[in-house]
């Protein structure tokens, strides 16, 4: 049992095993930015699990839980554009829950980083900030984050600590973006 928890806690450190400087060339949960969603999901599975949160429709968002394939996340989410029958990635997240445990997530976001940081060929790392979601309007749900700026796109670890008010649940998430999702974040919630 306890060597199986190691294996566990030491994958979750890795996105990849080779040093990489693309967004492309990382691989969460074995799939990676550009891949149709097809290799790994129905598309009755994508259809059932797309969720509603960005007010511009240009991205589609789908959650899923607890899928088979899944080893070290608990959710895998990503983004399609909208009409796309191929469900090409742009956006992948691999989501750890930390429900009402959020100060478990911040040790594991700091070895993650330090993962990263001696993996990834990276052009820029921010430093580690906290900053008010834009979800929610009361601000007070918060987002620690670190990302890291690749060829064209970036590589985020964040911790999400969501209000109570708010229906969504605190974790870290490992993230892989293209700069096309990056753009269309920043007014997905206006």
């Amino acid at each position: 049992m306890k060597k199986h928890l190691a294996t566990i806690i030491l994958s979750l450190c890795f996105v990849t095993q080779t040093i990489a400087d693309n967004i492309k060339d990382f691989k969460i949960e074995g799939i990676s930015i550009g891949d149709s969603a097809l290799n790994f999901f129905t598309e009755e599975l994508i259809q059932k699990n797309k969720a509603n949160y960005y007010n511009d429709k240009t991205f589609i968002p789908v959650e899923i839980d607890n899928h088979p394939l899944f080893k070290i996340y608990d959710a895998i989410d990503f983004q399609y554009k909208r009409d796309d029958r191929n469900y090409k990635i742009y956006g992948l997240n691999g989501v750890i829950d930390y429900t009402d445990n959020i100060q478990d997530c911040y040790p594991k976001m700091d070895k993650i980083i330090t993962s990263l940081s001696e993996q990834l060929d990276y052009k820029k790392k921010t430093e580690k900030k906290e900053l008010i979601h834009p979800i929610d309007k009361s601000g007070k749900s918060k987002a620690t984050r670190v990302s890291f700026i690749l060829d064209k796109g970036t590589a985020q670890v964040t911790c999400f600590d969501y209000s109570n008010e708010t229906r969504f649940m605190d974790h870290l998430a490992v993230s892989l973006k293209t700069e096309e999702v990056i753009h269309f974040l920043r007014h997905a919630y206006d």
